[in-house]
């Protein structure tokens, strides 16, 4: 009888010290490895402040999410080949001889840009021509050395400029559609050996 008092003493106790563990005296020691389950983890407990960063793995789909805020891994190209909004920006370059004629760019919604080479009083002569082919009447002003001037151009027509030796020209072309279409085309050439005619552009065209 007094050893089964003495066991059910101790067995009590026991009890009692399991029952009322103290604030905070439970730490790593008396943790069993693997005791700590994910459902034993109350939502929301784990915060960032608690992770360790660098133990983090880059997540499969955002492999390249660190150079997509750079403009100068987008395909090679730099932040100045892109146009914010419903537009794009065009370039060509072609090398003419004397008595060329050939089409640089097609230009969407406005029409086409050519390009001449012709012999001049001192140096070959490059001519810029923008086409209009976009069903109704386009308005177009010029900006270059001697000033700027406007004209409008209908349906079928074209408007050119060109210089002798070196250009460099800057030609806005409108629709009076809705949306309208705008084109800003700088125009560029060199007459030098030994290349006659070397024509260069870029454009900027944009929509509504």
């Amino acid at each position: 009888m007094s050893t089964l008092a003495v066991f059910l003493v101790l067995a009590g106790a026991s009890a009692w010290a399991a029952s009322q563990l103290h604030k905070n005296s439970v730490g790593p020691k008396q943790l069993k490895k693997n005791a700590v389950t994910t459902a034993k983890i109350k939502n929301g407990a784990v915060t960032g402040s608690k992770i360790r960063l660098s133990s983090l793995g880059t997540v499969p789909s955002a492999t390249h999410a660190a150079t997509a805020g750079d403009a100068t891994t987008l395909q090679g190209n730099g932040p100045a080949a892109f146009v914010s909004g419903n537009g794009e920006v065009l370039s060509a370059r072609r090398d003419l001889q004397i008595g060329d004629e050939v089409e640089l760019l097609a230009l969407p919604g406005i029409g086409t840009l050519t390009a001449t080479c012709q012999t001049g009083t001192t140096k070959p002569l490059t001519s810029f021509y923008v086409n209009n082919r976009s069903g109704g009447p386009v308005d177009q002003t010029l900006e270059y050395g001697e000033g700027i001037d406007a004209t409008t151009v209908p349906d079928g027509g074209e408007v050119s400029d060109g210089h002798e030796g070196i250009v460099a020209i800057r030609m806005k072309v409108a629709t009076r559609s809705t949306p309208a279409t705008i084109a800003t085309l700088d125009l560029n050439a060199a007459a030098e050996p030994p290349v006659p005619c070397s024509a260069f552009v870029q454009v900027v065209l944009s929509r509504g």
